[in-house]
Order: structure tokens, then sequence, then C-alpha cells
């Protein structure tokens, strides 16, 4: 199992889309201080920096990046035939599945700790660090807002994940990557149309959970408790999916 999750993670750390994600949010990053530097107007600083660019990264930047490295991890490895290959060794599709998930998971991990390194050490620089922290027109503490930030974006690995095991199932099911890409981001689409057009059901779409800054200011145990049930339903439910849409599959042949 080991292995497999080296070999899954191997294949992440070389592959052009993980540099590519790298550089679009380093330009991401660039935006905001090029647009600050035209109008002259200094509105932010290294503290604030990350929250400020947290919604477009998680909403956004990784999603999109997720849905095309599953897409190729998936079902382009099924068309050129190099998925059966782990299979050849005395591993089974449920380990095989198992560790493309963990994979992903470090890749999220992975890709959340960078943006926010980038948010403070861009902020930082052409900013300056700042006297305190706000948000929402509160001002918190340097540790408090550190705190916040940190547990914003980490917590948003775990819908961030839910999500993938969701675009895992419809490259399970897909023939082409382009339609994995097409379908998902359809979806991503309309999930973040119906959370603007109908609150109502903002708490059964998946896209509603990337941004948790809400829940971590409120710390409302309640709302938190179902925000996890639902998270762990939705992926448990596309994992068992994609692992029975594995199984029937031909792969090795």
């Amino acid at each position: 199992m080991t292995g497999l999750i080296k070999n899954e993670l191997l294949k992440l750390t070389h592959n052009r889309k993980t540099y590519g994600f790298m550089l679009a949010l380093l330009m991401i990053n660039v935006i905001p201080v090029l647009l600050t530097l035209l109008i002259g107007i200094r509105t932010m600083d290294g503290q604030s920096y990350p929250s400020t660019l947290y919604g477009v990264t998680v909403s956004w930047v990784l999603p999109l990046f997720l849905i095309a490295i599953i897409a190729e991890m998936i079902t382009e490895e099924y068309s050129a035939g190099t998925l059966s290959l782990s299979l050849v060794h005395p591993v089974t599709r449920v380990q095989l599945i198992t560790a493309k998930v963990i994979a992903l998971l470090m890749l999220i991990l992975a890709g959340l700790l960078y943006a926010l390194l980038l948010g403070y050490g861009i902020g930082t620089l052409f900013f300056g660090w700042g006297s305190g922290f706000f948000m929402r027109g509160i001002s918190y503490t340097t540790w408090e807002g550190i705190r916040i930030t940190l547990v914003s974006y980490f917590a948003s690995a775990v819908p961030l994940l839910s999500f993938s095991l969701l675009v895992m199932f419809l490259a399970l099911i897909m023939s082409s990557g382009a339609s994995v890409v097409g379908a998902s981001a359809g979806l991503l689409l309309i999930f973040t149309i119906l959370d603007l057009l109908a609150k109502e059901i903002s708490p059964f779409l998946i896209s509603s959970y990337f941004v948790v800054t809400h829940l971590v200011l409120s710390f409302n145990r309640q709302e938190i408790s179902f925000a996890l049930a639902f998270l762990l339903l939705h992926s448990l439910l596309f994992y068992l999916a994609a692992i029975v849409v594995l199984q029937k599959r031909d792969i090795v042949n």
C-alpha cells in the first residue's frame, strides 16, 4: 500500500499540471499587488493577504486543478492502458483507489500550504506585516489572525477531498478526460450558481463548504456537526461508488 501511495505521489509531482497550478496561483497572488500599485491605495497587509485570496483559491483554483489532475490520473491512464500496470502486482482495486485518494489528500494539503505561504510571503514583501488582523470589521490579535487563517485553509481540505471523490467517480464512468473536465467544471459552476440563488439548499451543496471561515469564526457546533456529517456521507458515498465501478471495469486486458 505504501508503495502504491509513493507511486501516485511520484506521478503527481512529475505532472506538468502541478507546476502549472503553482504558476497560476503565483500569478493570482501578484494581480492584487499590481492593482494596488496602479491605484496607489494600500488596503491590505501581510497578515490579511492570505485570507483575501483564500476564497478564490479554495473555490476555483484548487477545484479546477483537481478536476484536471483526476481526469488524467483516472480516465487518461485507463485510455492509455497504464492504469492496469499497478494491478500486475498483488494489489487489489480497493487498494488502488484508496492509494489515489490518499495521494490526492496529500496533494490538496500541499497545495493549501503552498497557497498559504505564498500569500504570507507576497503580502508581507509588498505591503509589510501590518499591526493587526481585521476580518469583517472586527479586529483580532496577530496570533488570532494566524490561527483563523491556518484553520480556514487546512479545514478546506475536507470539502475539497470530498469534491475530488465525486470527480473521481465521474472519471471512472466516462470515456475521455475532456468529458470529465467538462462535466466536473459544469457541476462546479452549477453548484456555485445554486448556492448564490437558493440559500436554503446551500447546506446540501458541496461547493458551499469550500470556504469555511464563517464556521471558524462562529464556531457553531450544530453547523459544524452538520457540515462534517454531510461531507463524511458525501465522501463515503462516492468512495464506495468509485470502488464498485472500478471492480466492474476491465482494466487488465
